[in-house]
């Protein structure tokens, strides 16, 4: 069995609004430090042009503060 290089592996972890999003980003970057991987932070923004909540910008923030990428999709249909 052939076990990906860990430069090419990435940590994705993905914001929501939820109160324990802050503990699953900062376990995320504590795997991503020790790795070597690279973190990114991904957010499906399913409201029609409403800004995101302030619990979403700050897990946005946290996640950005530990060096993640960030990447927004705006879609309704997040299948």
């Amino acid at each position: 069995m052939q076990r990906e290089k860990t430069e090419d592996a990435k940590v994705l972890v993905c914001i929501s609004s939820s109160p324990s999003n802050q503990r699953v980003i900062r376990s995320a970057a504590r795997f991503m430090q020790g790795s070597g991987r690279s973190l990114t932070a991904l957010y499906i923004d399913r409201s029609a042009n409403a800004a995101p909540g302030e619990e979403i910008q700050k897990n946005l923030a946290l996640a950005q503060s530990y060096g993640a990428s960030i990447e927004i999709i705006n879609s309704r249909d997040i299948s």
